[in-house]
C-alpha cells in the first residue's frame, strides 16, 4: 500500500468509524446496537489494529448493556499489539490501551506499568497526545 493509499484508506476508515460510534452512542438497547456492533467486530477481524482499538473501546462503553471489561480490554490489547512496528498506524492503538491501563479507566483495573509502557511506546514514534499525555505525567 502507498502513502497516498494509506493516507486514504485511513480517511474513509475515520469516516465510517465516526458513523458507527454515533450509532452506538445514540443506541439504548443490545438491539439497536446489534448492526453497528457488528461492523465494528467484523472490521476487527481484519488487520487493522485501529478497528481492534475501536471494536475494544465500544465494548468498554460502561453506560450500555454490551459492556463487557474483559472482552473490551482483550481488543484493546490486540490492537496495541498489533500496531507495534505498522508503519500505516499512528500509534493510536498503543496509545488508547495505554490510557485506560495507567489509571484503571471504564472498568478496566488499573496497571500504572503496563499503562505507561504503552504511552512511552506511542509517545517514541512520535504520536502527539502520547507525547503530551508522557510530559504530562511523567516529565
Amino acid at each position: 500500500m502507498t502513502h497516498m493509499e494509506a493516507k486514504e484508506f485511513t480517511e474513509i476508515f475515520s469516516q465510517l468509524n465516526k458513523r458507527i460510534l454515533s450509532a452506538l452512542k445514540a443506541a439504548k438497547t443490545l438491539a439497536e446496537a446489534a448492526e453497528p456492533l457488528k461492523m465494528l467486530e467484523n472490521l476487527a477481524g481484519y488487520d487493522l489494529p485501529q478497528a481492534k482499538t475501536m471494536y475494544g473501546l465500544a465494548l468498554l462503553m460502561q453506560d450500555k448493556p454490551w459492556y463487557d471489561s474483559k472482552k473490551g480490554l482483550l481488543w484493546l490489547k490486540k490492537g496495541a499489539d498489533e500496531a507495534d512496528g505498522n508503519e500505516h498506524d499512528a500509534s493510536f492503538s498503543m496509545f488508547q490501551y495505554g490510557v485506560i491501563l495507567v489509571d484503571g479507566k471504564m472498568g478496566v483495573p488499573a496497571d500504572p506499568v503496563t499503562g505507561k509502557y504503552w504511552i512511552d511506546k506511542a509517545a517514541a514514534a512520535g504520536y502527539g497526545p502520547a507525547q503530551t499525555e508522557q510530559n504530562r505525567r511523567w516529565k
